[in-house]
């Protein structure tokens, strides 16, 4: 289905569910690295800790990898970053099931149309608030994928701290400024 086949109802609706998909996707990775990283980091941590009480030495190389792995262990627990990626794989498979709901013709029927869109909004009841600058890369990466144009670059660093910060204050100061037609930074 090509975007220029679509009116635009249907394509707010069909671009927002594949905007979705993409953000849950950046989001269960984002949480399975973190994930991977506390166990590689236990794992070395774990190993120094016991390298160093066998050598009959318990001193500072004991001690330090010990409470290394003790508070990456319990950051890793209270965030809950395996139950965070696996819901946003089901929100990501949740919203791809969506997708395939629409017509392989153009354009949604009124009714499937107010279906489609109740079925989204019961979804989106069940994700966790969104990270603002998060959602505003995963729209500008379907938008050019999409074939459109960049409209703005977005700092590598504020894309890194897109998955822990909203940054609400630096999209109305830098993005949508440029959105709405205004001359933005």
């Amino acid at each position: 289905m090509e975007p220029g086949d679509l009116d635009d109802r249907t394509y707010t609706l069909l671009f927002g569910i594949r905007r979705s998909v993409l953000y849950h996707g950046h989001r269960r990775r984002f949480y399975e690295i973190w994930n991977s990283l506390t166990v590689f980091m236990a794992s070395i941590g774990g190993s120094a800790a016991v390298a160093a009480f066998i050598s009959a030495s318990p001193n500072v190389y004991a001690v330090v990898p010990s409470v290394i792995v003790a508070v990456v262990g319990a950051l890793d627990m209270a965030v809950g970053t395996a139950r965070r990626a696996n819901l946003h794989t089901l929100l990501a498979q949740q919203f791809i099931m969506l997708e395939k709901r629409f017509p392989a013709s153009a354009n949604l029927k009124d009714d499937e149309y107010a279906e489609i869109k109740a079925t989204r909004l019961d979804i989106e009841s069940s994700e966790p608030t969104a990270l603002r600058l998060l959602d505003v890369v995963c729209d500008e990466q379907l938008f050019m994928s999409m074939g459109g144009q960049a409209k703005f670059r977005i700092p590598w660093y504020r894309r890194w701290l897109a998955h822990w910060f909203s940054q609400v204050g630096y999209i109305q100061k830098h993005i949508s400024p440029r959105l709405c037609g205004g001359a933005g930074t």
